[in-house]
């Protein structure tokens, strides 16, 4: 084997490494490893080199849909359940066609009393119609779809309404 080639990461300089893709490199065709200063994923990955949390980057695609209570660590519970952001994605449009298309649900973190440290998101469609119709259509909204889909929000998510 040709003396001018080495194994991954066999460089003959502390300071390089081979380029990625193949078995064996000649020295011409290495680069500088990266300062710890630069970060090898901002260089070479800043496209998708995100700093958001799973459960921050759920908050913003939800926060298109509903309101979020100020001062609640929403973001950290969807990071510790991601599945409720998928339930509250699928029951936006069944709340909007009940509710009127310019329904926008309040989601706050609310913490049992009768458990501390358990919380639970509520999604709470604020209402101007009577009591009876609200409730209702809240029943509607249950029987139609959030009695079956409840079961996989594992009790931490419920939807409510308030009446205005």
């Amino acid at each position: 084997m040709n003396s001018q080639l080495h194994s991954f990461g066999a460089s003959r300089h502390a300071n390089e490494f081979p380029l990625p893709g193949a078995g064996y490199f000649n020295n011409a065709h290495t680069v500088p490893f990266l300062n710890k200063a630069e970060g090898c994923r901002e260089k070479w990955f800043a496209q998708t080199y995100s700093i958001c949390s799973v459960g921050e980057r759920l908050l913003q695609a939800l926060k298109g849909h509903y309101d979020v209570a100020a001062n609640q660590p929403v973001a950290e519970f969807l990071e510790q359940y991601p599945f409720i952001a998928t339930l509250l994605f699928e029951g936006i449009d069944r709340l909007r066609q009940l509710f009127g298309a310019a329904t926008i649900p309040m989601v706050e973190l609310l913490e049992e009393d009768d458990a501390p440290g358990y919380t639970e998101l509520f999604a709470t469609v604020r209402t101007n119609l009577p009591a009876n119709e609200a409730s209702a259509k809240l029943d509607e909204f249950d029987r139609g779809w959030w009695l079956d889909a409840s079961l996989k929000a594992k009790g931490r998510l419920n939807f409510t309404v308030e009446y205005l």
